[in-house]
Formats: structure tokens, sequence, C-alpha cells
């Protein structure tokens, strides 16, 4: 990066990542450092993007120092959009020490820099229901593309079922980890397998239409994940209900 990681300041996902904060599993394309002095550009290493920010927003460590969780987000959200920023949003509100109204005012008080208009957004759409990065991730990129009838984590039918996310009451959208069916945590394979068998076929019955989806496609290949959810939505409520 053309300094020693002892005087580096990590910022961005890279920040985010080394804090234990959620992170989408996406290529990463480049790395923010804060620097006291901005060199120019054409001194820049490949993949690294220098910028500056105040010594309060400086977490410092023993080997390599980061921005704070507030300042990540902020720059999670100029530099890599609002689903990444949504990410960071939810972690905020459930382990960051922000409730959705605190960093909503946080945001609103923040200077009117590069990328607020998407941190207030993701300040917006913050939610203390979501479970995980992925699950954030996926709720960001529908909301991206114009889906606002998002419930997270509702409970359906009379036997008190969650799901993921619904989508106007009528499509479930499932996110499976290999954890679900691991043989372990939610017992034997087979058992495991036909209890969600019976939950899906209740759900089902009750006029919820389901799309199961893995982590890695949703992060990877947004594109075909937004593809088949367009396609559920079409053969659920018709062409004109895609954004």
């Amino acid at each position: 990066m053309g300094l020693s990681t002892h005087n580096a300041v990590i910022t961005g996902r890279a920040s985010a990542y080394l804090n234990d904060m959620w992170v989408a599993n996406t290529p990463l394309q480049e790395v923010q450092v804060v620097l006291k002095s901005v060199p120019p550009r054409t001194q820049w290493p490949a993949g690294v993007r220098y910028i500056q920010t105040t010594a309060r927003d400086i977490v410092r460590g023993d080997h390599m120092s980061t921005t704070s969780p507030f300042q990540t987000f902020l720059h999670i959200a100029r530099f890599d959009g609002f689903p990444h920023a949504l990410v960071t949003a939810d972690w905020l509100v459930q382990f960051g020490g922000y409730s959705v109204a605190s960093l909503q005012r946080e945001v609103a008080m923040s200077p009117r820099v590069p990328g607020i208009a998407v941190a207030t957004r993701a300040a917006v759409h913050a939610s203390t229901r979501s479970d995980s990065a992925p699950e954030a991730f996926m709720r960001g990129l529908l909301l991206n593309a114009g889906y606002t009838d998002l419930e997270i984590n509702p409970v359906v039918t009379n036997k008190r079922y969650r799901v993921d996310l619904l989508y106007r009451g009528r499509i479930a959208v499932e996110m499976d980890g290999l954890v679900k069916m691991d043989g372990t945590t939610y017992g034997p394979t087979d058992q495991a397998f036909r209890k969600e068998k019976f939950r899906q076929d209740h759900i089902t019955n009750h006029g919820i239409d389901f799309l199961r989806v893995a982590p890695w496609l949703v992060e990877r290949e947004p594109e075909r994940f937004l593809a088949m959810f367009n396609a559920a939505v079409v053969r659920i409520f018709g062409p004109d209900a895609v954004p």
C-alpha cells in the first residue's frame, strides 16, 4: 500500500471486516486507506484509494488502526453503495450501540459529504430483525431494485412459522446456508429435511410461494438473484408488478 501496516488506517468494508462487523461476501475491488495528506492519484497503488478523515473518527490498534464503526459505515455508503451500507446499518442497530432512531439522528448531524444520501437511506431502512449479512444484503438489493413491501422475518400461518423475507404477503424468500442440513445443528439430515418439507408445504398451502436461494448466489451473482425474484413476481402478480 506504500505505508507500513503500523501507520495504516483502514476504512470501508476492510475496516468492517477487521472490526467483526457484518460484511457481505462480495469481491473487494479496492481498499480505502486514510492518510493525513493524500498523494496525487497517479501515485496510488492499484486497488487502493486514499482519503482523509478526522482524528476522532479513528480507532487506534497495536498493529493496525481503523475508522470508527460509524465512520466505516459512512465510507461504505460512499464507496460501496446502498446494499452494502444497509448491511452495516443493520449491524450498527443490533450490535453497534445504536437504535434505528439514534443512527438516523447521527447521520442527519453528519457533514454533507459524498455518500451521505446513501447513508441516510440505509439508516431509514435499518432493522433489528435481520439475522445475517447475506440477508441484509439481499434486502438491500431488492430495495435498490424498487421493491418496498418487504417484511423481515415475519410470522406466517397459524403455526407461527417464520420466513426470512416476505414480499407483499405472497412470496417468501428463504436463504439456505449449509448449516441447515449439516446433520448437527438441526438434528440428523433426514429429520431436518422432513421438518423443513412439512414447514414449506404448510406455508405453501396458505398461499405463499417460496424462493430459496443460497448466500453465495445473492452475494456473488446479484443480477441472477434479482432475475429469479423478478420471475417469481411476474408469476404471482403479473409483469406490471416488476418495478
